[in-house]
């Protein structure tokens, strides 16, 4: 999945704005004008569209983490290469998801997986248990997301 959708799709389950948007980047130390972040939310085929930099993409999820849970008393963490497991693990830790919130939202998307299959996504990339997140399997997160939120 592309940054551009992620940011969407949060935007729409959460039910916020442009402000929030923008004040989710700041609390990162983003300073992205309304009109740039306003760019990343449109489609791919739009003048203006443009793609979101991992680097201003992970300072976003950062700061989504700082808006719902308030700051870390550590401050915001090292900088990361951004990969499916890194999105799945910062938005679980911004909407505080539990194990048996992942249970139900994988649910509702009619993905069957066991609690051993959903801790191996956040393991460390060096842990012998540990399991990539597929583009298919983020998706099908954000699908059930939507639908738990929303319901």
């Amino acid at each position: 999945m592309k940054n551009n959708e992620i940011i969407r799709r949060l935007r729409f389950v959460l039910k916020v704005n442009d402000s929030v948007l923008a004040e989710c980047f700041r609390l990162a130390g983003c300073k992205l004008p309304i009109a740039k972040i306003n760019n990343f939310l449109l489609s791919e085929k739009a003048k203006e569209y443009c793609d979101c930099p991992n680097k201003n993409f992970i300072q976003f999820l950062d700061g989504l983490i700082v808006h719902l849970r308030g700051p870390s008393p550590n401050g915001l963490p090292a900088p990361v290469e951004i990969d499916n497991n890194v999105i799945l693990k910062k938005v679980r830790i911004a909407l505080t998801l539990e194990s048996r919130d992942l249970d139900n939202i994988f649910m509702l998307a009619d993905c069957e997986m066991s609690a051993h299959e959903i801790s191996a996504l956040f393991r460390k990339p060096n842990n012998k248990h540990f399991v990539e997140c597929s583009d298919e399997l983020l998706e099908k997160f954000f699908g059930g997301l939507s639908l738990y939120i929303r319901d």
